[in-house]
């Protein structure tokens, strides 16, 4: 089983710094309101905001998408940035951030709080109500991680209460439903899982798949393999072959994989113990790889079947 890390830092960023704005500026709203046709003209006090520039930006883990997030918002807006992350980071995120204890003490020194980590039974509802309860009235939550990572029934509370003014969201417990209390809340921005919903993105993951799937039958790896564990594959058969020297790994059956190694599908050796697998790929799945795989501009965006 393989994923595609890397490719969708950029997009999932500026999904981030667009749901902040849409906070802060109270877009959201006045969409609402415009397409209600209950507009009512220019005044000075009409859905007055915040801005963004100088305010203190904390992330929960500071990791590909949260360096992202933390650049574009120091050295975009001027904003100073915390976070919280499992394992020390050495250079501050590259932008001058602190790092601090715990994800209440982020909390409590943020305007905005943006939620970075993956979904492990360790991170699962990591903002929670005490969490939540630090912060200040005025701060804002922005999660693009995952839906798990912060609890809702804690949240709606903490929006219907004013405990904190907003919370711009695109994942959510149970995906696609929604909690409808979530939905009621006025001062939400919320967002279908737009994450990495970018045509160079797509491309990008989809490339990522081919380069994949070319070299797992050759090399019995993957360029960027998952690790994680929930993943089973029910009766799925590695196919055996003996690897060449290029894999530092011979001998049958292998299962360790040849992460950095020569060995792939361009590997004479490997090529040629390759071509006597037979693949459990459905024709269709295997045709939209191979055109894939022969344009190199990606033209037209292949389709996958399910």
């Amino acid at each position: 089983m393989s994923n595609t890390p890397g490719v969708l830092t950029d997009a999932t960023a500026d999904l981030t710094l667009t749901l902040m704005l849409m906070l802060c500026r109270r877009a959201g709203e006045g969409e609402r309101e415009l397409r209600a046709g209950a507009w009512s003209g220019w005044r000075p006090t009409h859905l007055v905001g915040r801005q963004m520039t100088g305010k203190t930006l904390g992330i929960i883990g500071m990791g590909r998408i949260g360096r992202a997030v933390a650049h574009r918002a120091h050295f975009g807006f001027g904003m100073d940035v915390v976070f919280q992350n499992r394992s020390p980071v050495a250079d501050g995120g590259g932008v001058g951030g602190r790092q601090l204890a715990s994800v209440a003490e982020v909390c409590a020194a943020s305007d905005f709080v943006s939620l970075h980590c993956a979904a492990t039974p360790e991170t699962r509802h990591i903002l929670r109500r005490d969490a939540l309860a630090a912060m200040s009235p005025s701060a804002y939550v922005i999660n693009t991680a995952r839906g798990d990572v912060v609890d809702e029934d804690a949240l709606v509370a903490a929006l219907e209460s004013g405990a904190i003014g907003g919370a711009g969201l695109d994942v959510f417990q149970g995906e696609p439903k929604v909690n409808p209390a979530i939905m009621a809340v006025p001062n939400t921005v919320l967002l279908p899982h737009l994450g990495s919903a970018t045509e160079e993105t797509r491309v990008a993951m989809g490339m990522k798949v081919v380069e994949n799937a070319r070299a797992l039958p050759w090399a019995r790896c993957c360029r960027t393999r998952s690790d994680d564990g929930r993943i089973r594959l029910e009766g799925a058969r590695r196919p055996r072959i003996r690897c060449c020297a290029g894999c530092r790994a011979p001998g049958r059956g292998d299962r360790r994989g040849h992460e950095g190694s020569e060995c792939g599908p361009d590997c004479r050796d490997c090529r040629r113990q390759g071509r006597r697998l037979r693949w459990p790929w459905p024709s269709e799945t295997a045709a939209a790889m191979r055109r894939a795989s022969l344009s190199p501009r990606m033209k037209a965006m292949p389709t996958f079947p399910a």
